[in-house]
């Protein structure tokens, strides 16, 4: 009588299908596989957070990193922080982070400023501000009317019609500060500044950065 030798059992093929395994990893390319990011991925990531992601995801490692203590940067890399959040945040959906940024930089620069008025007592004072009652925009300098812009508002269009510098502050390049602060309050608005005024005309000509910011083609 003859015995069949044994099947051989599944728990002997293990180890051969570990061993194969192992092989073919050594001599096959591996495949990485790169997963989107969720919104629930974001939850607990620092300011600027959102564009980390980006960046490491797309491999590029140039991304801009602004610190969370501003004291002991610069007045140069604020302002070019600024400038630079600026434009990233003037879209319908800012990236994460990048206004909370920009408010930041903002609010450290305006320190700075204060601190050096207070410690020259010499300095130009100036502020800005609209005039509702008025219809027109106007700046002091050392608590007096340096000149204002006049306007009309209607449907989301602002209209600049004319430009006044009082006496003492003619040819001091005061039309270029209110100019460039009523574009800035309007952009800042969502309005569509339309410039009747031929001065706001010669500085767009002058400053076509700023065109830009009008909301107007």
């Amino acid at each position: 009588m003859s015995i069949s030798p044994l099947a051989p059992s599944p728990r002997t093929s293990i180890p051969l299908v570990a061993r194969s395994m192992s092989e073919a990893s050594v001599s096959e390319p591996v495949e990485h596989v790169l997963h989107a990011v969720t919104p629930t991925d974001l939850i607990g990531l620092p300011s600027g957070g959102l564009e980390q992601v980006q960046q490491v995801a797309l491999g590029c490692n140039d991304a801009m990193e602004v610190p969370f203590d501003l004291t002991e940067e610069t007045n140069r890399d604020l302002r070019r922080w600024s400038n630079a959040l600026y434009k990233v945040i003037d879209s319908d959906f800012p990236p994460y982070g990048a206004c909370d940024d920009y408010e930041r930089i903002t609010a450290e620069l305006e320190r700075r400023t204060a601190k050096r008025a207070q410690a020259s007592p010499s300095m130009v004072r100036e502020k800005f501000r609209d005039n509702a009652l008025s219809r027109r925009f106007e700046l002091f300098r050392n608590g007096s009317l340096a000149g204002y812009v006049s306007y009309t508002m209607r449907a989301g269009a602002l209209r600049l019609h004319r430009t006044v510098i009082t006496e003492n502050f003619e040819s001091m390049g005061i039309e270029g500060i209110l100019t460039r602060n009523v574009i800035l309050v309007a952009h800042k608005r969502r309005l569509a500044a339309i410039p009747y005024c031929p001065v706001v005309q010669g500085f767009l000509r002058e400053n076509p950065q700023y065109r830009q910011l009008m909301h107007v083609s």
